[in-house]
């Protein structure tokens, strides 16, 4: 689907720069050009980036380093 009709550019190019490190539409609008004619994709596109990077946060899994997993204290 394209996002941007001005300059072409579809949902799969939006998402592909999100997953290599664009985290915000100034950026990407740098790389492709989104939103830097008529503006009308700016807040979908927007909306992508977020997607992308909310499903990054959601893959993380948190550590539990509890006591139990600690080294014993060396003697002085």
């Amino acid at each position: 689907m394209y996002v941007c009709l001005c300059h072409a550019v579809k949902e799969a190019e939006i998402k592909a720069a999100a997953e290599r490190g664009c985290d915000d539409l100034k950026t990407l609008s740098k790389t492709l050009g989104v939103g830097t004619r008529c503006g009308i994709c700016r807040c979908e596109a927007q909306s992508i980036i977020d997607a992308v990077h909310q499903h990054r946060c959601d893959n993380v899994h948190v550590l539990d380093f509890g006591a139990k997993d600690m080294a014993a204290p060396v003697p002085a």
